[in-house]
């Protein structure tokens, strides 16, 4: 099978996990939800796809072609791989991702499905952000398996409709021929 052999529909969502989160736990999140995501929802493990190892740069640019938001835990920080580090692939290509913060990703698997399963619903509708939107799920203080999604885009995803002087937060000088 292939990333691309699936069929999609006007908005099917397409949720798919990298190989930072092991496939065993993603089948267990499939059935947390299964019937109540809706009948157009795919979840789907990097593994279903390819084989383990495979660099980032060599399967991102086509789930994010296909629609695919990807989750992972990878920060681009070290790690065994070689090639491109996962945040970079991303923003390269104006990719749609959730990452687990660092402490989210520092607890038992069981708990990072918990957490995952608490903003769920929010999720699902990142298919509606822009593209290129960057979300991390936080853990939501005072508890074990509840999370928050928080947006972390760079403001000219979050922000489309600024002007590219205000995006790149510079002041206005005007041209010494407008002035009197």
């Amino acid at each position: 099978m292939t990333i691309s052999s699936v069929e999609t529909s006007p908005r099917q969502r397409r949720i798919l996990f990298d190989e930072c989160i092991g496939k065993p736990h993603v089948e267990r999140l499939k059935t947390f939800v299964e019937g109540k995501s809706g009948p157009k929802v795919q979840i789907a493990h990097l593994l279903d796809f390819q084989s383990q190892g495979v660099k980032d740069e060599d399967w991102v640019p086509r789930a994010i072609r296909e629609g695919w938001i990807i989750i992972t835990q990878d920060r681009g920080r070290g790690g065994i791989k070689k090639g491109e580090p996962l945040p970079r692939v991303f923003r390269s290509l104006k990719g749609t991702h959730v990452v687990l913060s660092r402490r989210v990703g520092e607890r038992k698997s069981e708990q990072k499905i918990d957490i995952i399963h608490s903003v769920w619903e929010e999720i699902l509708d990142l298919d509606l952000k822009p593209r290129g939107s960057k979300f991390v799920i936080e853990p939501r203080p005072g508890t074990a398996s509840q999370g928050k999604l928080v947006d972390r885009s760079p403001p000219e995803i979050r922000n489309p409709t600024l002007g590219p002087m205000k995006q790149q937060n510079l002041a206005y000088e005007p041209d010494a021929s407008t002035t009197t």
